[in-house]
């Protein structure tokens, strides 16, 4: 689930790997939401910390699974006040452009910048 998730645009298909994830949730610079029907995991984020300016703030590094939309309205609003609880002030993502839609539209993101990248 989460190779998938890193693979999913080019950004983590160069930057994230499953194992580097593993690593930051152990050393306590991320966490993984797990959402799972029946005790099979159906979809997994994870999230990493940083700092910003003096600011705290969340990045969401990889979402891998399915029923993304039927997890969003089960747990997004109790992952983000947890978030805000734990003194991050902002949530970034970095997305392909159709989940960037999705993330505007249903998540309540807005636009704030556009990262581009050229691989040499």
């Amino acid at each position: 689930m989460m190779h998938a998730a890193c693979m999913s645009n080019e950004i983590g298909a160069t930057d994230l790997t499953p194992e580097g994830i593993r690593q930051s949730v152990e050393s306590g610079m991320a966490v993984m939401f797990v959402g799972s029907d029946g005790g099979k995991p159906e979809i997994a984020m994870a999230v990493q910390f940083s700092d910003q300016g003096g600011h705290k703030s969340a990045d969401i590094v990889a979402i891998g699974g399915s029923k993304l939309l039927r997890y969003k309205v089960a747990y997004w609003k109790a992952i983000a006040e947890w978030l805000k609880a734990n003194g991050v002030e902002f949530v970034d993502a970095y997305a392909s452009p159709r989940l960037a839609k999705i993330y505007a539209k249903r998540f309540g993101f807005g636009r704030s910048c556009v990262f581009l990248r050229k691989v040499l």
